[in-house]
């Protein structure tokens, strides 16, 4: 503004110069007439005004400019300030609502740390823990009577935990006692323990469901490995029938709500099962829906020829063991890879194969301790976790049968139920279920 009236007073003098300079007295006077209407101004003199007019308000329209400056900013940092604000209280919304929902659905310790497979209310979650505190896992010394497995086995590994909802799952369960009678064959290691079979529906797709926070990061680019579906393994087939197979299916199809109708033929079923045997029953057994039967049997890593040879299969003597090995074994490391297990979750295992148990059974840990026994085998597993383990146990041989069962306690596996098979072994095979529990859980 200052430099326009500094032009102006400029412009004045100017017209007064030229006023003296090059006019006459008439001519001034006409001038000063002039003075009081621009438009009358002789032709020189009026575009000399006219280009410093021009000038003058192209210098004002700058001045304006950079004098709206200091406004624009003002105004784009109370528009920052705005979106500031707005984000603030949004996630302030988003945390009252957080708020409100875990108030209203409040997750029991026992959720946690059995990987979302029970529900049980904390003080009941602090008895069990307290139950497993106080049990005895050996009644005398371990080595005492271990020649004698149906005497050992009463004395050793008791049950240390209670399982709500625990169910016996297989051929002669559930029905009347007419239809019990009619399915028997005469085999009464069929039906396993699983511990709260319909709870794992939950567990499965609690596990598969990404939190917030992952969903955030993969926005900005970073990949999560998929957690797998519902996943069981069966390694031996227990009297030419699938009894446990299709009755675990059945219980967790109709959970998932797969089916429109009950019964439906059509259902989509919820679990991949994979049954391990080399006798193949698989030309003898009806293959149900979402059941696999592999023609192998799991042989130790380690110990090969010992597995193979104690594999409790007819068909694998009088052959060369290293040939059957070829033919008819694999380690579990193998299985799972050429499965494309590597990484997932079993969420039950049922072994029964007639004293395999002894030689694999190192094979389902991944192994970090390089000191251990001199049969544990060095790798890994390729499996993320087991989360129920159903073992039928056969015998009390020395080198494994104490190391076995402390195996499992390093894995934070508790006993839910042990059953002894009192007719065809007389005592001598126990069924154990195991259930994996996280760490926190244990003392």
């Amino acid at each position: 503004h200052n430099t326009t009236l500094l032009l102006y007073k400029h412009y004045n003098h100017s017209i007064m110069s030229l006023r003296v300079t090059n006019t006459s007295e008439k001519d001034v006077e006409h001038d000063a007439l002039l003075d009081k209407d621009v438009t009358t101004v002789p032709k020189r003199q009026s575009k000399l005004r006219t280009a410093l007019l021009s000038l003058v308000d192209h210098i004002e329209s700058h001045l304006n400019a950079l004098n709206d400056v200091p406004y624009k900013i003002k105004r784009v940092i109370h528009q920052v300030q705005n979106v500031h604000y707005l984000l603030y209280g949004t996630l302030g919304i988003y945390m009252i609502i957080l708020l409100i929902q875990s108030g209203s659905s409040k997750q029991y310790l026992s959720a946690k740390e059995s990987h979302g497979l029970l529900q049980v209310p904390d003080d009941e979650w602090s008895r069990l823990k307290s139950l497993y505190e106080r049990t005895e896992r050996h009644k005398v010394d371990k080595e005492l009577f271990i020649d004698d497995p149906n005497v050992w086995y009463q004395y050793n590994y008791p049950v240390d935990f209670v399982c709500p909802n625990a169910e016996r799952i297989g051929k002669i369960s559930g029905g009347s006692q007419t239809d019990r009678n009619e399915n028997y064959d005469g085999y009464l290691g069929d039906g396993k323990w699983v511990c709260n079979p319909r709870g794992i529906v939950d567990a499965i797709r609690q596990r598969m469901k990404r939190t917030r926070f992952q969903n955030f990061r993969e926005f900005f680019g970073h990949k999560y490995r998929e957690k797998n579906g519902c996943l069981i393994y069966s390694i031996g087939v227990n009297g030419n029938g699938l009894h446990f197979e299709t009755g675990i299916q059945r219980i967790l199809t109709e959970e998932a709500g797969t089916c429109k109708k009950k019964g439906h033929k059509s259902c989509k079923q919820f679990c991949d099962i994979h049954v391990f045997d080399p006798a193949g029953y698989h030309e003898q057994v009806l293959m149900g829906d979402g059941i696999h039967y592999h023609d192998f049997g799991i042989v130790s890593s380690v110990s090969e020829a010992k597995s193979a040879d104690s594999a409790g299969s007819e068909s694998n003597k009088g052959a060369p063991v290293l040939e059957q090995r070829r033919e008819h074994f694999k380690s579990f490391q193998e299985a799972v890879k050429e499965l494309g297990h590597e990484g997932h979750v079993v969420d039950v295992m049922k072994v029964d194969c007639k004293m395999c148990e002894w030689g694999i059974y190192d094979d389902w840990f991944d192994r970090d301790d390089p000191n251990r026994e001199s049969h544990r085998g060095h790798g890994r597993a390729g499996l993320s976790a087991i989360q129920q383990l159903l073992v039928e146990v056969h015998g009390t041989p020395q080198e494994y049968v104490n190391d076995f069962f402390e195996r499992m306690e390093e894995e934070n596996y508790v006993i839910f139920h042990k059953d002894a098979d009192t007719q065809t072994f007389q005592g001598m095979s126990q069924d154990y279920a195991f259930l994996k529990l996280d760490k926190g859980f244990f003392p």
